[in-house]
């Protein structure tokens, strides 16, 4: 599912107007994605709470889903002490360590956590403190108009997933630092002890899209243990959206030449 739970749709059929298949596509995809989204609640005993669009002048530019849909938005549920954000797309294996960070003491108001073996320090959980202020104070930041996601993210202060040196769980991992693990890694250990993975590889669009098995196969880890582990989450992740979401993976185009020299450099 897309962003703030798009679900997927059949397309308009038949000649007609352009824009009128357009808007029974989009009819069709909020009505799945209602359906979808009711079922999980009840299934799963969750409240479900809209977030609204940036609103967009007359005649101005076509933008993308994640510019109408800004994660700035969230800092406007001012209702809720703090919010949590897992940054997608990723697997949850165990959400006890996950709910321990609404207590976690913040010194500002958004606070970025990114995968201990990830040096780019990429966010992949956001914590944030909603309030009038802080809303208008990041929003003033931000360029006027619509605007990507990483222009608010790197404006948020990240630091590593903290760890508890007593406890054997980890709170967060990526799956492309499988193939950088050491002779001591333990697929099954990896598996019930690290609490969100969060599925990001190299040259790979997402986990939500069916991948020519060549393409999945070239991109795996080496060692065995990681390559268990790696195909484990993927594997998992593939469930959960057919039998959560009812969604099956999405198609995609390959793009030979950059997927290629990218496995190939993670290989040596």
């Amino acid at each position: 599912m897309g962003r703030w739970g798009r679900g997927g749709g059949g397309g308009g059929d038949g000649d007609g107007d352009g824009d009128g298949d357009g808007e029974e596509e989009e009819r069709r995809r909020r009505e799945t994605s209602g359906r979808l989204l009711r079922k999980a609640a009840r299934e799963y005993k969750v409240m479900l709470q809209a977030v609204g669009s940036i609103p967009l002048a007359e005649g101005s530019e076509a933008v993308t889903e994640e510019e109408r849909y800004p994660l700035t938005n969230l800092l406007s549920l001012i209702h809720y002490n703090r919010i949590l954000f897992l940054r997608p797309s990723g697997l949850i294996l165990d959400s006890t360590p996950l709910d321990l960070l609404f207590t976690l003491p913040m010194e500002q108001p958004l606070l970025g956590l990114s995968a201990p073996e990830d040096g780019s320090m990429q966010p992949a959980i956001l914590l944030f403190e909603p309030s009038k202020e802080t809303y208008r104070d990041v929003i003033s930041s931000l360029p006027e108009g619509a605007y990507p996601d990483n222009e608010f993210l790197q404006r948020v202060t990240t630091t590593p997933a903290p760890a508890d040196g007593e406890s054997p769980m980890t709170l967060l991992a990526q799956t492309s630092a499988l193939g950088d693990v050491d002779a001591q890694f333990n697929a099954t250990r990896f598996l019930d002890t690290t609490a969100y993975v969060r599925l990001s590889d190299p040259g790979l669009p997402g986990p939500e899209y069916d991948i020519p098995r060549q393409d999945y196969v070239r991109a795996m880890p080496g060692s065995k243990e990681a390559r268990r582990a790696w195909e484990g989450v993927y594997e998992r992740f593939r469930d959960a959206r057919m039998g959560i979401c009812g969604l099956d993976l999405e198609r995609v185009e390959r793009q030979r030449s950059e997927m290629d020299d990218v496995v190939a450099r993670r290989k040596r």
